[in-house]
């Protein structure tokens, strides 16, 4: 994990925790494995998760505006009411996620799987599929 050394983080079970100031950091979990990790109403605005592991992470309320998520594995994961604008998902696996009220404006969806996905309530405009 690539992070400043304002920010000291703890992994525990399945919750990450960060303590310090976060402010101007873009985290960097490429291709890391955070399946079953508790993220809610986390603030990930354009960090990288390309080619993470994210399988039934909960991601609820989080913040993953202008996020990098390509290739990203977030099968069975809650992203309900999480904002995704303008987030690349482009080639990931969303099946069987749950994307209730989530903000998916101008998201990159293109060669995404979407098999059992909910996206009851989702702002969907101009989102790319």
């Amino acid at each position: 994990m690539n992070l400043p050394e304002n920010l000291n983080p703890s992994y525990d079970s399945h919750q990450l925790y960060l303590a310090g100031d976060p402010k101007g950091v873009k985290l960097n979990w490429s291709g890391l494995n955070l399946s079953h990790i508790d993220l809610r109403l986390a603030v990930l605005e354009e960090a990288d998760l390309s080619s993470t592991n994210l399988r039934f992470a909960d991601l609820r309320r989080a913040d993953l505006g202008e996020t990098e998520l390509e290739n990203a594995n977030l099968y069975g994961a809650d992203l309900s009411g999480a904002d995704l604008y303008r987030a690349d998902l482009h080639n990931a696996n969303l099946k069987n996620a749950d994307l209730t009220e989530a903000d998916l404006r101008n998201a990159n969806l293109t060669r995404t799987k979407l098999s059992g996905v909910n996206l009851r309530d989702a702002d969907l405009r101009g989102t790319f599929f």
